[in-house]
């Protein structure tokens, strides 16, 4: 081995390495699917156009859909479920968990013995009403 072959040797290694941590965070990125905070809504811009789009439950989350390759996802109430987009070829290009939380900044709980009251404070403290349904998580 010549010690010309050391500093390719070390920029193939350093290649490889760089392309498998963006592979492996991407594969985390999709295994932790999508996050909604309830009452919100989120763009999701689509490689391919869509053809169908399903929710799995549309009362914990709803998809409008803008375009061919927009779609927006609103929380309706806490819980998951998942988006699932199939192409014109009927080829699924997502599907995705979609988990729909309380929103964690702003948000209080408030508990009175067995009672637990969820309140949004911005910038005033507020009994969390959004969808009309009651504070349980389920």
């Amino acid at each position: 081995m010549s010690s010309q072959d050391f500093p390719m040797r070390r920029a193939i290694a350093f290649t490889l390495s760089t392309v498998g941590l963006f592979l492996f965070s991407s594969l985390g990125q999709a295994a932790e699917g999508i996050a909604i905070d309830k009452g919100n809504a989120r763009i999701v811009k689509l490689v391919e156009a869509a053809e169908t789009v399903i929710i799995g439950e549309p009362a914990i989350a709803d998809v409008a859909v803008k375009d061919s390759k927009t779609l927006v996802l609103t929380g309706r109430t806490y819980g998951s479920t998942n988006l699932v987009v199939f192409n014109a070829a009927g080829e699924p290009i997502v599907d995705q968990p979609i988990i729909v939380s309380r929103q964690g900044k702003g948000s209080v709980r408030l508990y009175r013995r067995s009672d637990v009251e969820m309140m949004t404070c911005m910038p005033v403290c507020e009994a969390d009403t959004i969808g009309g349904d009651d504070d349980s998580d389920g």
